[in-house]
């Protein structure tokens, strides 16, 4: 099992175009904008699913190869 978490704040409103759910509302201090805001690249490769996808391909990579 693996698990990605972010750390951020939700905002009273939403904020930015880019993204769905729960983007424009999730604020990231570390950057100073919403999950929304950020480029795809930059807010897949934080995002708690990225985080997690790149930890369970290092744990296949590690029991399986």
């Amino acid at each position: 099992i693996v698990v990605g978490r972010v750390v951020g704040e939700i905002t009273r409103a939403p904020i930015g175009d880019n993204g769905f759910g729960f983007d424009p509302v999730m604020f990231l201090p570390a950057f100073g904008q919403t999950f929304a805001q950020l480029p795809t690249e930059v807010k897949n490769a934080n995002s708690h699913r990225g985080q997690a996808a790149r930890q369970m391909l290092a744990l296949m990579r590690e029991r399986w190869s």
